[in-house]
């Protein structure tokens, strides 16, 4: 996330606030919301990722109105400093806010990036598609095996009489080469009847319709709702029964001065909802007077109902014809119909989901097939109606209809969807009957209505620089998508190249890669637009390179927008044992591995007061073993393996207090075991460490190099500056006690900062201030330039050279041109696996 520090007072570094603001909002409206206007009248320097970016003193109130509207981005570091000091002080500060914070020799994994809970990318063989709304969009890095996110709502359709679910996925950020897609274990490509599709959406010219895998066609941007109305409704035919009720002690008269006919149910009118019978609609009666044969018609036919009180249990049926008398105790049949006296076997009218409905689904099957009770072939045909409705339900004049039919001689189930199609977007109702009447005995020619499914179309959508996926396969009878779906990816993330011999980038050549320095390049140089300059990409493809290739990689997925960059970083290139830090204004690289040269020398001479070290005993509760977590391909799951010391020695069991490690981004075992074996020997062999304080603009080594410190107060080993020089004779700050028997070696710092080679010396005659080397070379005094120093030296005998090789571990900024450096002690033995 963007970060923001303000330094009230960049003499006193303590007096600072922080703050994360959200990306996004200018920084007009962070500024209004957090500081009083124009800081109080206080002269303010602002600096962003660096570089200044504004400034009270010199920019008109114009021009920095126009530089306030520009917007916090994700990576950004920006720095406030009010009453800015001298020059080197805003240096410091600079220096302080975006580069020294300590970095641990061997990072600990940051934020949750350990446990990222949202993607389903992490939760291995477990894993099913998520949606995941509002939350960031994954971003994948080599080749884990991904479980990408729904981006709409699964649906399906009925095709050939099969079922055929379709589905559109994320499965990264950027580019990401896809070699197999899978539905759980089984690829896709060897389901019948299934297939799939890639889409790099960052091609998307914006033209329509689009490139092929640029962006999904219209057909399949679509929202696909199905009705909450519907639970498979079966489809009566037009014999069937339930439509009619048979009906008693009914009274027949003339309703008032009309042609109409008013009917008085003593028993009450419990059967009109059981037939559906409704006002407007049309029932068909037979009623009569007496009994047997002798009965006598009073009314029979079709009419359309007028009025049902249930109150007074009495219905009003229009155009009866003129009713000369009173009819009391009638009897005989009501029946639901239509206007031509077909019983009323519709089902609907259904409410279709989405207002911009542009395409209407029937989605019609057979479960008990279809055939005539002897076998034989049989037909079923209906009717399919849709009419447009307005928000409150009412009809607004357009209407449709399909009939359709099935037809067959089998015990299979038949299922069918059908569509109506090219509609103007609005709002739709549906309908649906059986046209024919069911067939006698035990004939199969159940007709149900499944759903009925509204479609509504996307616009073509800015997805960004995404790869997107669409799958296309069939499912069983209960398979619906969604949360069910486990539909994973095979491939690898593409990134762009480093040109190795011109030392540049080339962002249109994007390459699939699993290793871990092109995640970290593209993370600081793409993703957070460092410029490459600030970068020192040398150094981390040249670490990459000499790393074989199971030893390199990195395969992991963020989804967490909050993890920051120097996290992320952190992340990748500890897969690698590999540092990132800032080195004044520069992110550069060293991998924690054996080192041939020392590149500093620490003694009296370039250190401040009194070291602080630290020389830890075992304890019973010290931590004895390791224990590494990674992910096995290619099953996919987390795999443990341990290492422990017993006695000394370094066994592979588990110990009773393991230091637990989670090696996220590792899917190798040659990676995992390589880490292993280094750990259990730091925990064994990396004890001791010292922390001193010392001029930081004098500090030339980096974290992670190989250094010399010499303790003034250690009587064995020797330490100072070279005062004189005398051909091979060298005059010394301090004095040095040689021990007859011993060899003595020595090594000085040259004039360019390195540190020279470890040499033979011996004692002079005639002074204890120094020492005779014929081997050694590149030492200097003061005298010889414009230095404030001559050359730094250590004489120790071969027995003691050891307490002298330290890892520069950390170090950190106090800001008035201090630095305080942690050593942790140097053993090759640390390596001896590698």
């Amino acid at each position: 996330m963007p970060s923001i520090v303000r330094f009230k007072d960049p003499s006193n570094l303590s007096d600072k606030e922080v703050f994360n603001p959200i990306a996004g909002m200018t920084l007009a409206e962070f500024f209004e919301q957090n500081f009083t206007h124009n800081f109080g009248g206080l002269h303010t320097d602002v600096y962003i990722n660096g570089e200044r970016f504004l400034s009270t003193a010199t920019d008109e109130a114009q021009e920095m109105n126009a530089k306030l509207d520009r917007r916090i981005e994700q990576f950004d570091n920006i720095v406030i400093i009010n009453q800015p000091a001298e020059p080197i002080t805003i240096a410091y500060v600079l220096i302080a806010a975006l580069a020294i914070a300590t970095v641990l020799l061997i990072p600990s994994v940051p934020g949750n990036a350990d446990n990222q809970g949202s993607s389903p990318n992490s939760q291995l063989n477990a894993a099913t598609n998520e949606f995941r709304p509002n939350q960031a969009i994954p971003e994948v890095f080599g080749s884990p095996v991904c479980y990408p996110d729904f981006i709409q709502p699964s649906y399906y359709y009925y095709e050939n009489n099969l079922k055929i679910l379709r589905e559109i996925f994320c499965v990264s950020a950027g580019k990401f080469q896809i070699n197999k897609v899978f539905s759980g274990e089984t690829n896709i490509d060897e389901i019948p009847n299934s297939s799939w599709d890639y889409f790099y959406t960052g091609d998307f010219d914006g033209q329509l319709p689009p490139a092929p895998h640029t962006i999904p066609d219209d057909y399949l941007r679509i929202t696909a709702r199905e009705t909450n109305e519907i639970t498979n409704q079966v489809l009566q035919g037009t014999n069937a029964e339930i439509y009619e009720a048979t009906v008693n002690d009914v009274t027949i008269q003339q309703a008032g001065a009309t042609n109409n006919g008013l009917l008085t149910f003593s028993n009450g009118l419990a059967w009109v909802d059981e037939i559906g019978a409704t006002v407007g609609g049309f029932l068909t009666v037979d009623l009569r007077q007496g009994s047997g044969g002798g009965a006598t018609v009073i009314l029979q036919g079709t009419f359309e109902v007028l009025s049902i009180d249930a109150g007074l249990n009495q219905i009003v049926l229009i155009d009866t014809g003129v009713i000369l008398s009173t009819y009391i105790g009638c009897a005989g049949t009501v029946a639901n119909t239509n206007s031509s006296g077909e019983e009323f076997n519709l089902v609907g009218w259904y409410t279709l989901s989405g207002s911009e409905i542009q395409e209407c689904w029937f989605h019609v099957v057979m479960p008990t097939g279809i055939r005539t009770e002897k076998g034989g072939q049989a037909t079923v045909t209906f009717r399919m109606e849709i009419r447009a409705v307005d928000e409150f339900g009412a009809p607004t004049g357009f209407s449709d209809f399909i009939d359709e039919s099935i037809t067959g001689a089998t015990l299979d189930p038949q299922y069918r969807t059908y569509k109506f199609e090219a509609l103007t977007a609005g709002r739709y109702q549906g309908r649906i009957r059986r046209t024919n009447g069911e067939y006698a005995g035990a004939a199969s020619d159940r007709l149900v209505l499944e759903q009925l499914v509204g479609v509504e179309f996307q616009p073509a959508p800015n997805y960004g620089d995404v790869t997107l996926i669409t799958v296309e396969r069939k499912a069983d009878e209960r398979q619906v998508g969604g949360r069910e779906s486990k539909i994973n990816v095979e491939g690898m993330r593409m990134l762009p190249y480093f040109n190795r011999a011109t030392g540049l980038i080339e962002p249109s050549n994007v390459q699939p890669t699993r290793d871990f320095a092109d995640a970290a390049m593209y993370t600081l140089c793409i993703a957070a637009k460092k410029d490459e300059s600030s970068v020192d990409l040398a150094t981390l493809y040249a670490i990459n390179d000499a790393l074989t290739a199971n030893l390199r990689t990195f395969d992991f997925t963020f989804d967490d927008a909050n993890v920051g960059l120097r996290e992320r970083l952190s992340v990748i290139c500890n897969v690698a044992r590999v540092l990132a830090f800032r080195d004044y204004q520069s992110w550069t690289f060293s991998r924690v591995e054996s080192k041939p040269i020392h590149t500093m020398l620490f003694n009296r001479r370039n250190t401040i007061g009194d070291a602080k070290q630290n020389f830890p005993k075992w304890l019973p509760s010290d931590k004895d073993s390791i224990s590494l977590t990674y992910v096995t391909q290619p099953d996919n799951v987390e795999k443990t393996i341990y290492r422990s010391i017993e006695n000394g020695v370094i066994v592979d069991v588990e110990g009773r207090y393991p230091e637990e490690i989670t090696l996220v981004g590792c899917q190798s075992d040659e990676q995992a075991i390589n880490r292993i074996d280094y750990e259990i020997r730091r925990l064994l062999y990396q004890r001791d460490s010292v922390e001193f304080d010392t001029y930081y603009f004098g500090l030339s080594a980096k974290v992670g190099d190989r250094v010399r410190w010499v303790d003034m107060n250690d009587e064995d080993v020797f330490g100072g500056e070279i005062l004189d020089i005398f051909g091979d004779e060298y005059l010394t700050s301090e004095p040095i006690y040689f021990e007859s028997g011993k060899t003595y070696y020595v090594q000085t710092t040259r004039e360019d900062g390195s540190v020279g080679a470890l040499v033979t010396c011996e004692p002079l005659g005639y002074t204890e201030k120094g020492f005779k080397s014929v081997a050694l070379s590149g030492a200097y005094t003061a005298q010889d330039g414009d230095y404030e120093l001559g050359s730094k030296y250590l004489i120790a005998a071969d027995d003691e050279l050891s307490g002298t090789d330290y890892t520069l571990k950390s170090v950190s900024n106090g800001g008035d041109g201090i630095a305080t450096v942690t050593l942790a002690e140097y053993n090759e033995i640390l390596f001896e696996e590698d």
